[in-house]
């Protein structure tokens, strides 16, 4: 076995067992720890949260810098993370006009447009302005986990890729975290290259009754969508409740030259409830639900006279999620908190594609495939959060149950199941955050995944299972400064698609058809993240570098071209394990805090492979902001002027052979705050976006992205 191997198996074996067998100890003299009343899942939780008084007292850190994705639960500073990790706020989110959440979270470094979809063939590599897809570090769709409040979205790791960010909506959005680098050690499966955890609004705590909440509406004339929604909070110190909705209405995008977008076009409605009901102060029980629905997604239509219809259609996309959670914390002097939470997921959609065959005669045959896809998911999940000062343990699982039903109906082949599978997954993991002194900490973790698949078209069983583990420390140079390094090993079950899904897509002279490999063998991760982070009155600023080696990398080969004469081809690709992927990378960032009055912000990133016939990889990515925030300009309270932009180097999508030219985008905004009745705060945004009307495709769609367009936000909160 190679030394790198050895060592990446022999620290996830250390990790488990320093976890298993680290005695409890009385902290030295000189030790501080941070001692937690609770793990608030928000900052208004954690505002209401007492600190117990100390003659020696931790660094305070500011909420609004603090992340819950790391540790599953327990608030952390960014500053102590080891790892690279971003918070997006609802007051970033709505300071300007994104088009989904897709857009959000592009603005942090290493993340990039990518398949929403697939692992490489070529029907995932058109354009789709509905749900463009993210990339981490190179790596999307199977390789990169969505989370909403703490729960996988359905759908993952049975052959839908990546999630899907298209569908949150907006205003029911609290934050978003970005954990970069391999999450599997707390998330198991699907997260190679990091975890997006989406959390949406919770209901306040008062002292006494009270409402609050928001109302927006907006119009993008880039993309070409005009958007509704709003939410209220109601309750008191005993229950509260959150309920919201949004409304999207988009056409086809506005393009460069006049040109005519071949899709774009779709309605898109979603409503959400969190109920939260304190027994004591130190209980709670959450409901939770939230469904979106998206109807007549047109993601292409390239019919003609003479060469038939050619189109790709999503009549129909739905996710829903109902769920209930039980926490209690300040359990007893040791067990700070434990927690229960059991959800049920529902995915269904519905495609209709239609494609020119010309194997069967000129002029052409249209071939109309129809998919009625379902996925269920139930999903349980226990965690218990010990307190051994100065080691704070979680334990926890993921015990989940996935069905998935995909019908097809083809003029051409009639009616066929693709997929008929149930999947049984177990995941136990555990972390130990070790605060070895008030500079030092130590973060040890560990992870047991099994999956038992089956699949009912071929009666066919699978097992698969792995072992996790990662050792992350950061040391604290001052109060408001830190480096760190992690080392992690993952693991990553082939899903049903690449197992056992056939499908045929015909492009006018070609048919090719990509097989499922049933005898795949699961992916393997190993990673090392070094970094610095720094916090000051000019701004917060962070240097990362990483490696990360994926063995048994799988990806799509062709096995088979036949020319079957008068210019038809016939081409068989097959998910396969290609060998040993490496990726390596930098990603440097900074950014002003809100609290002042500038809006400036500066990243770039950039990542390479040794494979790049199997992975395509973005060139040097740059996001940039301008903004500065007035105030007392009679009659507005506050008045920001801001200038976002992009630029990208120059792409090669090497696995398709499809270059991309440099681009740089911007768009330049005013918005405009002013209070009125009584509490609310109302703003006004408005601008351009794309000003310089920039043609530009982003890799790696061969589609133009949109061009210049105004756009506007009226939003009120109350």
């Amino acid at each position: 076995m190679p030394f790198k191997r050895a060592l990446f198996i022999t620290t996830a074996i250390l990790a488990t067992l320093v976890i298993s067998f680290t005695p409890v100890r009385l902290l030295a003299d000189d030790t501080v720890v941070v001692k937690k009343e609770s793990a608030p899942n928000t900052a208004a939780e954690a505002q209401n949260t007492p600190a117990k008084d100390s003659a020696k007292r931790t660094p305070v850190y500011d909420m609004e810098k603090m992340v819950v994705t790391p540790t599953r639960g327990a608030p952390q500073s960014i500053l102590t993370v080891p790892q690279s990790v971003a918070r997006i706020d609802s007051s970033t989110i709505s300071s300007t006009v994104y088009t989904n959440a897709n857009d959000v979270v592009q603005t942090v470094p290493g993340v990039n447009f990518a398949p929403s979809s697939g692992s490489g063939d070529s029907s995932n590599r058109n354009s789709d302005y509905w749900n463009s897809g993210f990339s981490i570090r190179g790596l999307g769709a199977q390789r990169a986990l969505v989370l909403t409040d703490g729960v996988r979205q359905s759908g993952q790791g049975v052959g839908y890729g990546g999630g899907n960010l298209s569908l949150y909506d907006l205003s029911s959005v609290e934050r978003i975290e970005v954990l970069k680098g391999p999450g599997s050690v707390l998330y198991g499966t699907d997260s190679f290259g990091g975890v997006i955890e989406v959390f949406t609004h919770q209901p306040q705590e008062r002292d006494a009754f009270g409402i609050n909440g928001r109302l927006r509406s907006s119009f993008d004339g880039s993309r070409n969508i005009a958007s509704q929604s709003g939410y209220a909070d109601v309750g008191d110190k005993k229950w509260g409740i959150v309920v919201g909705g949004a409304y999207d209405e988009a056409h086809l995008p506005t393009l460069p030259d006049d040109k005519i977008a071949e899709g774009g076009s779709y309605t898109k409605q979603s409503g959400n409830v969190n109920f939260v009901y304190r027994p004591t102060d130190d209980s709670e029980l959450k409901i939770l639900a939230n469904v979106s629905e998206a109807r007549d997604i047109k993601i292409f239509d390239s019919s003609s006279p003479g060469l038939g219809n050619f189109y790709f259609k999503i009549p129909f996309y739905q996710r829903s999620m109902f769920g209930t959670e039980y926490t209690q914390r300040n359990v007893s002097k040791y067990i700070e908190s434990w927690k229960v939470g059991i959800y049920r997921q529902e995915l269904k959609r519905q495609f209709i594609h239609a494609t020119p065959d010309f194997f069967v005669g000129s002029p052409p045959f249209t071939d109309t495939v129809i998919t009625q896809d379902t996925v269920r998911t139930t999903e349980f999940q226990p965690q218990i959060v010990f307190d051994f000062a100065p080691h704070t343990v979680t334990v926890g699982g993921d015990i989940g149950y996935d069905t998935t039903y995909l019908p097809e109906t083809s003029d051409k082949t009639g009616y066929k199941l693709k997929a008929d599978a149930n999947q049984l997954r177990e995941g136990f993991y555990a972390q130990d955050r070790w605060q070895l002194n008030e500079k030092n900490i130590l973060i040890l973790g560990g992870r047991y995944d099994n999956f038992d698949l089956t699949d009912n078209l071929t009666s066919g069983d699978r097992n698969t299972d792995g072992a996790s583990g990662s050792v992350g420390f950061t040391h604290l140079f001052n109060p408001s400064t830190s480096v760190y390094t992690t080392l992690a090993t993952g693991f990553r079950s082939p899903d049903l698609d690449e197992r056992y899904q056939n499908t045929n897509i015909k492009f006018f002279n070609q048919s090719v058809t990509v097989q499922g490999n049933p005898n795949l063998t699961p992916e393997r991760s190993y990673s090392i993240d070094l970094g610095a982070k720094k916090e000051s009155s000019f701004g917060d600023f962070e240097l990362s570098g990483y490696y990360n080696q994926i063995s048994d990398f799988i990806s799509t080969r062709e096995i088979s071209r036949v020319n079957i004469g008068g210019g038809l081809v016939n081409v068989t690709q097959q998910r396969q394990n290609i060998g040993t992927v490496d990726i390596y990378g930098f990603e440097a960032g900074w950014k002003t805090s809100r609290k002042g009055p500038w809006r400036n912000y500066l990243n770039l990133a950039r990542s390479w492979t040794d494979k790049s016939q199997y992975l395509a990889l973005v060139g040097l990515q740059t996001n940039f902001g301008l903004g500065y925030q007035f105030t007392g300009i009679h009659p507005f309270t506050k008045v920001t002027p801001q200038l976002n932009g992009r630029f990208v180097t120059k792409s090669t999508d090497t696995v398709y052979n499809v270059k991309f030219p440099a681009y740089a985008t911007a768009d330049l905004q005013l918005a405009l705050e002013w209070k009125s009745f009584q509490d609310t705060r109302t703003q006004f945004i408005f601008g351009v976006k794309n000003v310089f009307d920039t043609q530009y495709e982003a890799p790696f769609y061969a589609q133009p992205q949109p061009g210049r367009g105004l756009f506007a936000a009226l939003q009120a909160d109350f």
